[in-house]
This record gives C-alpha cells, structure tokens and sequence, in this order.
C-alpha cells in the first residue's frame, strides 16, 4: 500500500521528485563543457568555485522557476482530468 506521500509525489515527473539544485548546477555545467569527460568533474568543482554570489543567485532563481513551471503543469493536468 502507498504511504500518502508516494501518492501525492507519484504524479510528479521523475526529474522533479529527484532533482535537487545541485544536479541542477551539473546539468547547466554539463551543457556548456567542452572537454574530456575524465576532467568534468574537477572542472565542475572549478566552475562552480569561480561562481560569484550574484551568479549564484541567478541560477537558484532559475531552478526555483523551472520547478515552479513543472509543478504548474502537473496541477494543471491534474484539474483537467
């Protein structure tokens, strides 16, 4: 039997329910590397330390709005149904 909150998070996209901010830094680190996969982690540790507070800022408000965008999308499908 599901507990009450597999059942409210079941209808979530499986990204939304696993994501956190730091995959979401690997993600956009991911989309601009240009090298060896062997380097790509010590090349996120380096790009992440070069990150300044305003960058930072920027990038947790983009996750929090595409977080925001796919719970929307859920609810929305959920009162259609």
């Amino acid at each position: 039997m599901n507990t009450q909150k597999e059942m409210r998070t079941s209808k979530f996209p499986s990204n939304l329910k696993t994501m956190n901010f730091e995959d979401y830094l690997r993600q956009i680190h991911a989309k601009h590397y240009k090298s060896i996969d062997d380097d790509m982690p010590d090349a996120y540790e380096a790009w992440l330390a070069s990150l300044d507070t305003v960058q930072l800022i920027e990038l947790a408000d983009e996750f929090g709005l595409e977080i925001t965008k796919e719970v929307r999308e859920v609810v929305k499908d959920e009162l259609i149904r």
